[in-house]
């Protein structure tokens, strides 16, 4: 199978099964990581293949960057894609508070958050989602996030103010974005 109709296929994946998943909200307070939790987070999660479709019109702005980011969730099943793949989630520099939020704390503008999604025993993702937080005005009543999904090699199959996206990131306890949990 093509990337592209492996990246359509999870696409339709995704929103078809959104509204069969688990409501984050179903889990307590207590699961939430705190300050002195270990997080055990893998090193290198973004890789080198993700930039290979910079040249292209459809290349994700952030993709070089992205090789950066810090993973802060070790790999464990995905809350996304009714929970049928394991996820690594990353964070840029301007995303350092999370997953350690607590209400008070929002992130600010130009917060950037990546989950990489892994077939059970894969080696290397196979699709991203990411959402990056947007100036105040973007999406005022859903936290000011734009969502994407990307391909494997960095492409934007989707983009904006994605109805599944928004729908289930409203529910989470504050700025539109969950913990990780235990």
């Amino acid at each position: 199978m093509s990337s592209r109709a492996a990246l359509a296929s999870s696409l339709v994946l995704l929103l078809a099964c959104s509204a069969s998943s688990p409501s984050p909200l179903q889990r307590s307070e207590g699961e939430w990581l705190s300050a002195s939790d270990p997080t055990t987070a893998p090193d290198g999660v973004i890789p080198q293949a993700f930039i290979a479709s910079e040249s292209s019109t459809e290349a994700w702005e952030h993709a070089r960057e992205a090789l950066s980011f810090s993973a802060v969730s070790p790999r464990r099943r995905s809350q996304h894609f009714a929970g049928n793949l394991e996820g690594v989630i990353s964070v840029n520099a301007k995303a350092e508070g999370y997953p350690r939020l607590g209400p008070a704390l929002r992130l600010p503008p130009g917060s950037i958050l990546v989950e990489a999604h892994y077939d059970a025993a894969a080696q290397d993702p196979t699709t991203f989602l990411a959402m990056e937080k947007r100036a105040p005005g973007y999406d005022p009543g859903f936290g000011d996030w734009e969502y994407f999904i990307l391909s494997s090699t960095g492409e934007v199959a989707a983009r904006g103010k994605l109805l599944a996206c928004r729908r289930c990131h409203a529910e989470a306890p504050h700025d539109g974005v969950f913990g990780v949990w235990q």
